[in-house]
């Protein structure tokens, strides 16, 4: 079996060889072998890992600089929230303090225009009197209105505008 290979598949028999001529690689015979066996391609396991840990690491860069964004946006907000609320806060007291101001202005008010206040001043600075009931006269005019002018002409106004 030197010079022949043996052939899979083939029943052998008595009468019939079962080895295949031995092909003679050595000598050129203007062909060229070609390798038609189908290898696959795989990512070298070296390199499987590091494009694993590539992408997890974006993933967890990428998941960090939301968060942080997000936090970020919070705190402003809240800060926000606080200055409104102190704002409304002054403001709230500012309007407290100015409505117990009207009111003690009001009170203020009422006291210096009461009528006991003004009789107080009329008599005391201004040296008024109060009127009694015999100084009282009531003038009837039975012949009607009359208008002296400067000439001591007299005139009678209801006559005039007829």
């Amino acid at each position: 079996m030197d010079e022949f290979d043996y052939v899979p598949g083939l029943v052998p028999s008595p009468f019939t060889s079962t080895a295949a001529p031995k092909l003679d690689r050595g000598r050129d015979d203007g062909f060229e072998e070609i390798n038609l066996s189908v290898t696959e391609t795989v990512d070298s396991p070296a390199s499987a890992p590091k494009i694993s840990r590539l992408k997890k690491l974006l993933v967890l860069t990428a998941t960090v600089f939301v968060l942080s964004v997000m936090l970020c946006s919070v705190m402003y907000i809240n800060t926000a929230i606080n200055a409104a609320m102190s704002s409304i806060t002054q403001l709230t007291s500012d309007i407290k303090e100015a409505e117990a101001e009207n009111i003690r202005l009001q009170a203020e008010l009422t006291s210096v225009l009461s009528a006991d206040k003004v009789r107080n001043y009329a008599v005391s600075v201004l040296g008024m009197q109060k009127i009694e009931r015999y100084q009282i006269h009531y003038f009837e005019n039975r012949g009607g209105n009359t208008v002296v002018i400067a000439d001591g002409k007299t005139q009678n106004p209801e006559t005039q505008n007829k």
